[in-house]
């Protein structure tokens, strides 16, 4: 797919309400894969804040007559399943196959 350059400051950095998330270093033009590159650098916690912040403008751009209610609601349907969510589902289909 042929992406078009995406023009950034310096420095991106990126905010939750509650704290402040890492800053990452960029080229003043990005394509794609230099994005890509980028993000891989942010921690788990913070890829996945980044993550939910994506999703969000994704389902505004394919659903922007969404209430915000609406749109939350697709963040908690969307959101991947923690470790502990995953470690207990196989412990049940384990016990499941028993």
């Amino acid at each position: 797919m042929n992406i078009e350059k995406i023009a950034l400051n310096q420095r991106y950095e990126l905010y939750t309400p509650t704290k402040t998330m890492p800053t990452i270093n960029l080229q003043s033009q990005l394509s794609e894969n230099d994005l890509l590159e980028a993000i891989k650098q942010l921690p788990p916690e913070a890829l996945e804040a980044f993550t939910d912040k994506v999703l969000a403008l994704r389902a505004q751009q394919y659903a922007p007559n969404l209430s915000q209610k609406e749109s939350e609601l697709f963040l908690i349907v969307n959101r991947s399943l923690g470790d502990r969510e995953i470690l207990k589902y196989r412990e049940l289909v384990q016990t499941e196959n028993i």
